[in-house]
């Protein structure tokens, strides 16, 4: 089944106080991190998610000690 068909036949259910923005374009990227161990790595991703508005990171080579 095509993805667009299977969107048409999906019910869904609405939602009592939720406000869904559409977005045009979703920004996404992956970075090879090779450890979250460092103090301030995950803030440091979370920074650099915001000012670059990217919607999804895939992280790639983690490590934790």
């Amino acid at each position: 089944m095509r993805h667009e068909e299977h969107l048409k036949q999906t019910k869904h259910k609405k939602r009592e106080n939720q406000t869904i923005e559409k977005k045009d374009q979703i920004h996404l990227d992956t970075w090879n991190v090779r450890t979250t161990y460092v103090e301030g790595t995950l803030i440091r991703l979370t920074e650099i998610m915001k000012k670059y508005e990217i919607d999804i990171l895939a992280l790639q080579e983690i490590k934790q000690l």
